[in-house]
């Protein structure tokens, strides 16, 4: 059961409840008026005792009001026993709502930290080591007590001398031990990768994202789902000479903390979709030259935080504001 849902649910059934507790209190409330006139009655009759017959309307309205009396008891009974079954499902429903945050949280635990590739492997590459799809610039920091990669499901070992056999597609899965904070240079000029996946990765920690994808020529797809920005201080160079990427979509980025987007999609020749509807620029200090030869634009998805910049460094016509 979705949890919003279980959760209006339940707020709706307690709201109910409410209304059933402030119906019961004005059934008892009219209930003390029949029992304060029936004792009026009652009291008439007992003082007029064997001297004086009662009123004959008096007793018509005792019985009348006595009668009412049952029923009004009867539909407290009722209510209260609403009540009671109406506590029973909002009980029921915490119950399920705890069990989901508990599934929920349990699925984040486990969920693996990764990025997921693929490359495309030509008779040129067959000889090269796994260092090939990574910048030697962090292999400090891809080591096996940090990282552990899988070709095509199977687990490389860092000592093998090589890693592709046969020309064709591998898939890549690259599981994190730790969340990392340093994602700088991290796929610099890997020319083999074709397809980016980076919704599982845990990027909460990350601070530098700058020459990230730079020079990835033969990129086409890049996947930033759920991805988590809010400490990333410089994305300068990120998607610099991605030749082949048309879309590219950073609706789930908020950059609060970056600085630094100098030239982010410079030399992205055949780029024409760009979402960047979650940023603030005007809080960015370095914007120089971000769509330095981008030739294709035809979209440019942003917020209204942004109109002034963007009005003055491309086609008005481009501009989709996303409110």
């Amino acid at each position: 059961m979705n949890l919003y849902l279980t959760l209006k649910e339940e707020s709706q059934e307690k709201e109910y409840c409410i209304n059933l507790e402030k119906e019961n209190m004005l059934l008892k409330e009219m209930v003390n008026v029949l029992i304060e006139e029936i004792n009026e009655i009652k009291n008439k009759e007992k003082n007029n005792g064997l001297k004086m017959p009662a009123n004959l309307n008096d007793e018509e309205n005792l019985k009348i009001l006595e009668s009412k009396m049952i029923d009004l008891n009867k539909e407290i009974e009722k209510k209260n026993n609403e009540k009671k079954e109406l506590e029973i499902k909002i009980n029921n429903l915490k119950n399920k709502i705890k069990e989901n945050k508990n599934i929920k949280e349990l699925n984040n635990n486990n969920k693996r930290n990764e990025i997921k590739l693929i490359l495309k492997i030509e008779k040129k590459d067959l000889f090269n080591k796994i260092r090939f799809f990574y910048s030697e610039k962090i292999k400090d920091e891809f080591n096996e007590k940090n990282i552990d990669i899988y070709i095509n499901n199977v687990k490389y070992h860092f000592h093998n001398e090589r890693c592709f056999y046969n020309e064709g597609l591998y898939y890549i899965d690259l599981i994190f031990k730790n969340n990392i904070q340093n994602c700088s240079s991290l796929f610099y000029e890997c020319k083999i990768i074709i397809k980016i996946d980076l919704s599982n990765f845990n990027s909460k920690n990350v601070r530098s994202m700058n020459n990230m994808f730079d020079g990835c020529r033969n990129l086409t797809i890049i996947d930033f789902s759920n991805f988590d920005s809010s400490n990333v201080e410089n994305m300068k160079c990120m998607f610099k000479d991605c030749r082949n990427l048309i879309n590219i979509d950073l609706n789930s980025f908020n950059p609060k903390k970056c600085s630094d987007i100098g030239f982010i999609f410079a030399g992205c020749s055949k780029l024409e979709n760009i979402n960047l509807s979650s940023f603030d620029i005007s809080n960015i200090s370095n914007k120089h030259k971000i769509f330095n030869d981008c030739y294709n634009l035809k979209n440019i998805k942003i917020s209204p935080n942004s109109i002034e910049y963007f009005e003055k460094i491309i086609d008005k016509k481009l501009i989709e504001i996303i409110f």
